[in-house]
Parts: structure tokens; C-alpha cells; sequence
């Protein structure tokens, strides 16, 4: 199945970008898209991008959600300070 995957604000910039156009396989989850995603970075991008948020067809989801068919990923990663 395709799935669009998008990055938002600093993970657009700090992460290497993938195509936005992903082929997976039926019933992957957001953990299983990750640690795909994660091999293409190097070591402090991939933990970077194991902190970040996701946002499925606009609504947030879990590491355990079931990507469908046509789902669209956007990734933002979360900001700490104070």
C-alpha cells in the first residue's frame, strides 16, 4: 500500500528526506514506519525522529496505529526549552 509521508517545521529541516511517496505493507504501523525511517538517518537524526510526534490524516496517532491505503504521515518533532 502508499502511504504520504511529510515533514513539518524542524524536521524538515533537520531530518534527510525521504520520497513523500512510500510503498508499505499492509497493516504497518507508525512503529514499524519508524524504524524504516530511522535507517535512513544517521544516529542523531534517527533519535531526533524516534521523539517525534505524528499526525495521521491530521489527527494524532499513536506508535500503534494501522496505516491504511492513501494515509498521509506528516512528522513534527518536539521542541523542549524553557
Amino acid at each position: 500500500m502508499k502511504i504520504t509521508v511529510k515533514y513539518f517545521g524542524l524536521a524538515a529541516e533537520f531530518l534527510k528526506s525521504t520520497p513523500p511517496l512510500l510503498t508499505v505493507a499492509e497493516g504497518t504501523t507508525i512503529e514499524q514506519l519508524l524504524a524504516q525511517l530511522c535507517l535512513q538517518q544517521d544516529e542523531n537524526s534517527a533519535k531526533a525522529l524516534r521523539a517525534a510526534t505524528f499526525l495521521v490524516n491530521k489527527e494524532k496517532a499513536t506508535r500503534g496505529t494501522v496505516l491504511q491505503d492513501g494515509d498521509e504521515v506528516l512528522i513534527m518533532l518536539r521542541l523542549a526549552g524553557g
